[in-house]
């Protein structure tokens, strides 16, 4: 708990990855504790639980956005079917940034239909910044340093924009 405190401090800039990697580990924590053979403690924890997994209720929804945009979390905090649904959310949010649709590719009129969606499931993972960010490995670093270095790549505009 000493360790959440220190990283959820003021003094180094918790971001909402942070929160987000931290919180479970809390609630797991405090979950124990409710079975605690000391009255006391478990009383504590209890309550301590309780307000946390309210909280955290309602924030872990409207959060995850800015999680994945954290470089340090980015996908790694979710499990798989959440993930699904953040990435997709991720990707309306990010089309709006762009100001376009993300894959406008043309199709020739005689494709196969198996060839349009070949061409479409192609087109839609290549050149695409959003899927190589997601791709790429978590980092390591201050994500406001980050992103203000990636905002001198035009190819990054739309991330830097949402971040």
């Amino acid at each position: 708990m000493a360790k959440a405190t220190i990283i959820l401090s003021s003094s180094i800039r918790p971001t909402m990855g942070d929160l987000h990697m931290i919180f479970p580990i809390i609630l797991n924590v405090l979950h124990e504790m409710l079975n605690s053979e000391m009255q006391i403690k478990n009383q504590v924890a209890q309550r301590i639980y309780k307000k946390l997994d309210d909280y955290w209720t309602i924030l872990r929804g409207c959060c995850s956005v800015s999680v994945v945009l954290d470089p340090n979390i980015k996908m790694s905090s979710f499990d798989n079917e959440t993930a699904i649904i953040v990435r997709e959310r991720l990707h309306n949010v990010y089309t709006q940034y762009i100001g376009k649709e993300i894959n406008n590719t043309s199709f020739a009129k005689n494709d196969s239909p198996r060839d349009y969606f070949r061409k479409h499931y192609t087109e839609k993972s290549k050149n695409n910044p959003l899927e190589e960010y997601l791709t790429t490995p978590e980092e390591n670093c201050n994500p406001l340093d980050f992103w203000k270095q990636q905002s001198t790549n035009l190819c990054y505009a739309g991330l830097t924009q949402m971040a």
